[in-house]
């Protein structure tokens, strides 16, 4: 059993074979930057590079948001969060993008948190359960 910001998908459910629980929780995706941008909002990334971590949903929402705003984003597809981190903190990107839950404990994670922000945007509603294999219920 896996009880994480896991975010129900029809994908994981059927592509994956995974069985969800109830949500319990309802998240979004967001973005944290260094503070010296001086960025206050998601609308000012146009042209930003930023740190996803492979095998979840951010860079297809990141690709909905930047088309509906008209923004343009270079993603930078981490293999997991550590990596994206340290990605962050080496400048390989301007920013960061995970669930909002995620980003208060990944900012935890930087060497110095108080040089990083967490913007207020959320562009994606993320309902998060709990899952299992399928049959495993």
């Amino acid at each position: 059993m896996l009880v994480n910001d896991t975010s129900l998908t029809r994908s994981r459910t059927v592509g994956r074979g995974f069985h969800f629980g109830p949500i319990y929780f309802y998240d979004g995706q967001g973005f944290m930057v260094p503070r010296a941008l001086h960025v206050t909002k998601a609308a000012m990334l146009d042209g930003a590079t930023v740190c996803v971590q492979h095998g979840t949903t951010t860079v297809l929402n990141l690709t909905d948001f930047a088309r509906r705003n008209h923004l343009r984003f270079t993603p930078v597809v981490i293999e997991d969060l550590r990596g994206a981190v340290s990605a962050l903190a080496a400048g390989r990107c301007d920013v960061i993008s995970q669930d909002g839950a995620g980003l208060a404990t990944t900012r935890t994670m930087l060497r110095n948190p108080g040089d990083y922000v967490v913007l207020p945007d959320r562009i994606s509603k993320e309902p998060i359960a709990p899952v299992v294999r399928f049959g495993d219920d």
